[in-house]
């Protein structure tokens, strides 16, 4: 799967800021200078940016947890497997782009 989303978007742009990193796009965008490709979770969240192109693009990502066969069945992987899990499925609606609120476990 491609990363590259700003060359579909806006081939002739003159970019003066790149990074592959969310954290700094986030707070690029935060100064009103610039697009970012956000998750859902982290832009959906702070009232300070607004969504654009949002009927136009829609980017679907997938996540896989990797661990060694014999480690799989240590406690402490299965237990943060477990968490992650149903962190997940708790926020299912804000991870999709359709609730903006972070739900936490108890």
């Amino acid at each position: 799967e491609r990363l590259r989303y700003l060359e579909d978007l806006l081939p002739a742009s003159n970019v003066v800021l790149r990074s592959t990193s969310v954290v700094a796009q986030y707070h690029a965008a935060l100064q009103g200078q610039s697009l970012a490709v956000l998750p859902c979770f982290i832009a959906a969240q702070d009232p300070r940016l607004k969504p654009v192109l949002q009927n136009d693009i829609e980017i679907t990502r997938s996540f896989w947890m990797y661990c060694h066969e014999d480690l799989r069945k240590l406690k402490r992987v299965t237990v943060l497997w477990e968490f992650i899990r149903k962190s997940v499925l708790k926020n299912a609606d804000l991870l999709a782009g359709k609730r903006g609120t972070m739900k936490y476990l108890p």
